[in-house]
C-alpha cells in the first residue's frame, strides 16, 4: 500500500545505556472518517530521545507531538522503580487555519472545542510538590455546551526509596455557562458549577475523598468518601448530603410538576464490584408538590424521609422505611431473596376528600405480603375508612401462572 509515515528511529547503546532518537511525520487522514481529518491534518509529526539507563528508570527528552490542531510538548523522567523524578508535559488545542472550533476525535458523541489546555509539572528534586492545570472554552457535546471550565489539581508525593508513601491533591473545577440544547435540561441543570475536595493516600490505607464541597445554582452536595481495595473487592464508605432549594426547575425534565425544597442524607458501605451495599438514607422536604393529582395540603409543611437498605448474598432488604408528611404516611419493611420475599406497610391519609367527592375523612391501610421459595405470595390486606368502612381480603397470588385467589371482606355503617 501506498506509504503514510516516513522518518527516522535511530538507537545507540553505550555502556549499558540505550538511547533512540525518533523523528517520524506523515499523513494518515486517508485512514480517518472525514470529521476527523481536521484535527489531525496531513502532516503528524513525533519527535523525542527516549535514554533507558542501565540501572534502569526512562528518560524522555524533548518530546513534541504535533498535529493540525494538538500540540504536547515536554519532558518525563522515572527512577529505576519507574517512579516520577521529573515532570513537565504540555498540551494544547487550538483549530487550525484560524477556524472557530474543532471536532475532536471521540467516539459515540458529536464534541468540538474552540480550545483547550493541560500542564503537568513535578520535580522531585525541587520537592514533594506537584501540579495540574486544565481548561477549556466553548467545549460542545452533543446537545451540552460548556462555555468555559476550569480544572486544578495541586498536592504532594511522597516518595521513600522504591514506594510511594502517600499522596495528597487539592482539586477545584469552575465551570461557567453551562447550557443545553433540550429546554427541559437546560431549566434543571445550573449555567454555573464550583466542586472542590481534598484527595489523601497513604500507603496501606484507603483512598480519601474528604472535604466534598458541590454548587450548581441552589444545588449544594457535601460530604466525603473513602475507597479500598482488597482481594476481589472494592470497599466504599460515604457520607454524601445534598440540598435542593427550589425542586421545580427539574419540573420539566421529570415530565410532572414539581415545588418545594428537599435535603437527603445517605451513609454507609457500598462493595463496588459485587454490588453489596448497607446504607442509611434520610432526608425532609418542605412545601412538597410531587405530581399533579397530589393537592399541595398532602405535603405542605415539612416531609421526612427515614429507610435502612442492605444489600448482601442473603437478598435485599428495606428497613424502617417511613415516610411522614402533613395528611400522609407510610411505614414498611421489605425483603427479598431467592428463599423469603416479604412486604410489611402500614399507610395513613388523613383527608381521602381531597381525592375524591365520595368520601370525607381519614383512611388507613395494610399489607402483608410473604413468599416462600417459588411458593405462591400469601396476601393478607387491611383497609378502615370514613363511615365505619372497611374491608379485609386474604388470598393467594401465584406469580409464575398469573393466578390471583383473595377472598374479600367489606362493611359499612348503615
Amino acid at each position: 500500500g501506498e506509504e503514510r509515515v516516513n522518518g527516522t528511529m535511530t538507537t545507540r547503546l553505550d555502556e549499558g545505556e540505550r538511547t533512540t532518537r525518533i523523528n517520524i511525520a506523515g499523513d494518515i487522514t486517508p485512514l480517518l472518517i472525514s470529521e476527523f481529518r481536521p484535527f489531525f491534518g496531513d502532516d503528524i509529526q513525533l519527535s523525542s530521545q527516549v535514554r533507558q539507563p542501565a540501572e534502569g528508570g526512562l528518560v524522555l527528552d524533548d518530546l513534541s507531538l504535533n498535529s493540525a490542531a494538538l500540540q504536547v510538548e515536554g519532558a518525563l523522567r522515572l527512577d529505576a522503580a519507574n517512579l516520577p523524578e521529573h515532570v513537565d508535559i504540555t498540551a494544547t488545542i487550538l483549530p487550525p487555519n484560524n477556524a472557530a472550533r474543532v471536532r475532536l476525535p471521540t467516539g459515540g458523541v458529536n464534541a468540538d472545542v474552540a480550545s483547550a489546555a493541560l500542564a503537568v509539572t513535578y520535580d522531585r528534586a525541587e520537592g514533594d510538590s506537584y501540579g495540574l492545570t486544565a481548561d477549556l472554552t466553548e467545549l460542545t457535546v452533543d446537545a451540552l455546551r460548556v462555555p468555559e471550565a476550569e480544572l486544578t489539581l495541586a498536592g504532594v508525593i511522597a516518595i521513600d526509596g522504591t514506594v510511594v508513601d502517600a499522596t495528597t491533591g487539592d482539586f477545584d473545577l469552575a465551570v461557567r455557562g453551562l447550557a443545553h440544547s433540550d429546554p427541559a435540561m437546560a431549566q434543571a441543570i445550573s449555567p454555573n458549577l464550583d466542586a472542590s475536595a481534598m484527595l489523601s493516600w497513604v500507603n496501606g490505607a484507603p483512598v480519601i475523598l474528604s472535604d466534598l464541597e458541590l454548587t450548581a445554582g441552589d444545588v449544594t452536595a457535601t460530604g466525603g468518601a473513602s475507597a479500598q481495595s482488597g482481594d476481589g473487592t472494592l470497599d466504599v464508605i460515604l457520607s454524601l448530603a445534598a440540598e435542593v432549594g427550589a425542586l421545580d426547575r427539574f419540573a420539566a425534565l421529570a415530565g410532572q410538576p414539581l415545588s418545594g425544597s428537599a435535603d437527603l442524607n445517605i451513609t454507609g458501605a457500598v462493595e463496588v464490584l459485587s454490588s453489596a451495599f448497607d446504607l442509611a438514607i434520610n432526608g425532609t422536604g418542605t412545601d412538597l408538590i410531587l405530581a399533579e393529582a397530589v393537592p399541595a395540603e398532602v405535603f405542605a409543611g415539612t416531609t421526612s424521609l427515614s429507610l435502612e437498605a442492605r444489600r448482601n448474598v442473603d437478598g435485599t432488604f428495606i428497613e424502617g422505611l417511613s415516610i411522614s408528611a402533613a395528611e400522609l404516611s407510610l411505614d414498611g419493611d421489605i425483603s427479598l431473596s431467592s428463599g423469603d420475599t416479604a412486604l410489611n406497610a402500614a399507610f395513613q391519609l388523613a383527608e381521602v376528600g381531597r381525592f375524591t367527592e365520595l368520601l370525607n375523612g381519614p383512611i388507613s391501610a395494610t399489607a402483608d405480603i410473604a413468599r416462600t421459595g417459588t411458593a405462591p405470595f400469601d396476601i393478607n390486606l387491611g383497609l378502615t375508612g370514613p363511615n365505619d368502612i372497611t374491608a379485609d381480603g386474604i388470598g393467594t397470588f401465584d406469580a409464575v401462572t398469573g393466578e390471583l385467589d383473595v377472598a374479600l371482606e367489606a362493611g359499612v355503617r348503615d
